[in-house]
Order: structure tokens, then C-alpha cells, then sequence
């Protein structure tokens, strides 16, 4: 028998972990404390001659995701940057978009698919109840919320339609123009949506 230092799939919290089985660095197992039957995913970091082992081995694991999904854990928690608003987001669609799962404090871009909004948020923790959210994982990982916000294209003011008459039919046709797009201090685009562009000029629409 053999330990291992095994650092949790999400946080940097590492465990000694005793294993008849040989095992590799990079390897994703299962495991469990002693004394205890809930199963924690891990990445096995080292091999360790600490003589008291603090968890025993369970069983080789494909990746995080799927050992997350197989101890029961079903989303992600986010909390959106410079707010108290948290959201859920599944954890089969995270890793299918990202292939791997969250670590403690990174951040992430996230897309509302109904509301159009797009926002950074910070991932703090891991939830056995399902993903209920609208939001979907989009770009990232940041290093900050203010790296995130920057790299985010943003918009002024409230969406403006233009109709064209319909010389066919009655009635009139509502579409959107190009809007003229401007860079903040922080180097953001911006789309002034109160705005059309024509002839490369931004004209009060």
C-alpha cells in the first residue's frame, strides 16, 4: 500500500490517500475520509512517504466531471461579479463547453439565452440539486472580474428599430440598423443602440 497526495478536483485542499492500487500523477480518483462514506474527486499531485493517511482510495476516475456527476454532485455555483446573485448551472453543460470543471475563484463569462445579457461571474462551490438556470457558460477562465468586464462587448442605451414602409402591402416593416460602436477607457466596445450608422457617422435615430 502506497499514499498519495490528492488535491479536490475544485479547491486546492489536498489529502493524504492510501491505495493498493498504483497510481500516477494527473490521475482522477474517488475517495473517501476516514471514518467516512461520502466520496470526494481528486487529482493525484504526488506520491507521499507520510506514514498516516487521511482518506482510502476508491476507484479510478475517466475525469472530474464524471466523478462530480457519479458522487452526486449535479451543478456549479456562481456568484456574479460585484453582486450578491448567485446562479446554478449544470454540470453536464459546463463540462460539455469546457471539458474540465471550475476552480475555487476562477471566473467565468456567461450568456442569458432570454434575455440576451451577458455577465461575469465567479465560481464559489459545488451543489447536489440540478442546474436551474438561463444562464450558459460562454468564455473564460478570467483571472478577475475586471479582466472578464473589459473582454466583454457591452451596449448604451435602449435598442432603436427603423420601419420601412411597405409599398406592397399595408403596414410597415421594423428592422434593426447598424449602430455605430465605440471603445471605452477600458478599451470595451460599446454599441450605442439609440444610434444608426450611416455613412460611418453615428445620426440620432
Amino acid at each position: 500500500m502506497a499514499n498519495y497526495i490528492v488535491r479536490e478536483c475544485t479547491t486546492e485542499t489536498s489529502y493524504s490517500v492510501s491505495a493498493t492500487t498504483t497510481l500516477s500523477v494527473n490521475d482522477v480518483i474517488s475517495f473517501a475520509l476516514t471514518g467516512s462514506e461520502d466520496l470526494i474527486c481528486g487529482i493525484v499531485t504526488d506520491e507521499t512517504d507520510k506514514p498516516v493517511s487521511e482518506a482510502i482510495f476508491s476507484s479510478l476516475e475517466d475525469s472530474c466531471c464524471s466523478c462530480l456527476t457519479g458522487t452526486g454532485i449535479n451543478s456549479f455555483i456562481f456568484q456574479f461579479c460585484n453582486t450578491t446573485e448567485e446562479i446554478s448551472v449544470d454540470i453536464e453543460t459546463f463540462c460539455t463547453i469546457y471539458g474540465d470543471v471550475p476552480f475555487d475563484g476562477q471566473i467565468f463569462k456567461f450568456f442569458n439565452l432570454a434575455t440576451e445579457e451577458v455577465k461575469c461571474a465567479t465560481f464559489r462551490g459545488t451543489n447536489d440539486a440540478p442546474g436551474e438556470t438561463t444562464w450558459e457558460p460562454d468564455e473564460g477562465p478570467y483571472t478577475s472580474c475586471f479582466e472578464c468586464d473589459v473582454d466583454t462587448p457591452r451596449s448604451a442605451n435602449t435598442e432603436n428599430f427603423i420601419c420601412i414602409p411597405d409599398c406592397e402591402f399595408t403596414g410597415s416593416t421594423a428592422v434593426v440598423p447598424p449602430h455605430p460602436v465605440w471603445t471605452d477607457a477600458y478599451g470595451t466596445p460599446v454599441t450605442q443602440l439609440n444610434m444608426v450608422t450611416i455613412g460611418g457617422n453615428g445620426l440620432n435615430g
